[in-house]
């Protein structure tokens, strides 16, 4: 039975942070939505936000793919997004996801801490995540309570990434290798 552990949450929670970790002291391949938008902006680029929200929309079609090119292989997967509900609960869809166990990881902390990251990151990042310029903190806060109270898959592990520190990464590996050696 095929693993498949989510790592999800809010704009600059860490998420692809704890998901290369985890891959890289589990052994796990890890998928990442930005990763794969980046490397389609690469080789397509984007002239308005439109065509941006589409390249968007093809990353999660992708990480889709993944997952269920994973499942019929029986191999187990991290996959890694700021998740809508919509696309979670296209995920659910995918032939064998009922058989498989489900680890959701849900990255938060306050948004001062988030917003300082995203703010702190911005001008760094791949163009691919810059469609929309800056967001205003209140923009930004109205953002992080969207994803308030979302209905995750599986067994679900709350990660407050606030003031995450190796001792906490330690926790979270711990708690994985638990969930995978459960039957």
């Amino acid at each position: 039975m095929s693993s498949i552990i989510l790592v999800c949450g809010i704009i600059a929670a860490l998420k692809s942070t704890i998901a290369k970790q985890l891959s890289k002291d589990l052994g796990i391949p890890s998928f990442h939505k930005d990763t794969i938008k980046e490397r389609l902006v690469d080789v397509i680029g984007y002239t308005t936000r439109e065509e941006n929200l589409k390249l968007s929309e093809a990353s999660f079609v992708m990480l889709q793919e993944i997952a269920q090119r994973t499942l019929e292989a029986n191999v187990d997967v991290i996959l890694e997004s700021n998740f809508k509900p919509h696309e979670l609960a296209q995920l659910s869809r995918i032939p064998g996801w009922d058989e498989a166990k489900v680890l959701s990881i849900y990255c938060y902390a306050s948004p001062k801490v988030l917003y300082e990251r995203y703010a702190a990151r911005l001008k760094s990042r791949h163009i691919a995540h810059q469609s929309v310029g800056e967001l205003s903190l209140a923009q930004f806060e109205r953002i992080v309570e969207e994803y308030r109270g979302m209905d995750l898959p599986g067994t679900v592990w709350l990660q407050s990434t606030e003031t995450y520190t190796e001792e906490d990464y330690q926790k979270t590996l711990a708690q994985v290798r638990n969930f995978l050696s459960s039957t």
